[in-house]
């Protein structure tokens, strides 16, 4: 019985090179390549989601820009580590804006 998922890890075909399919042994997935620009898929590299590009396409099992042999993956690194570490500083500034909570019950409790 063929499992329910959104998210194909994607080789293509040795018939059609214009025509990918999923590697999963209960899918049946296959969608050609025009088709695929822009969709969500599992990296062949780092099993994690990315956004498959025309130019990942062209490779018999895409990967994701982390795993690419690409001079993007280190631009790619460096944009994702500044973002991180700009919400982690946007975080901590929200933490400590918050004022404290006030707990009217206790100071009821204290003065009877």
């Amino acid at each position: 019985m063929p499992k329910d998922h959104i998210l194909h890890e994607l080789e293509r075909s040795k018939a059609n090179k214009k025509v990918y399919r999923c590697l999963d042994p209960d899918c049946n997935f296959y969608l050609r390549r025009e088709r695929l620009i822009g969709k969500r898929a599992i990296c062949h590299g780092c099993k994690r989601p990315f956004i498959l590009s025309n130019v990942q396409l062209h490779n018999k099992h895409p990967v994701c820009e982390f795993c690419s042999k690409s001079h993007k993956k280190d631009e790619t690194k460096v944009a994702q580590d500044l973002a991180t570490q700009i919400l982690n500083e946007i975080e901590q500034k929200s933490l400590e804006e918050i004022p404290p909570v006030i707990v009217i019950g206790e100071k009821e409790e204290k003065e009877a």
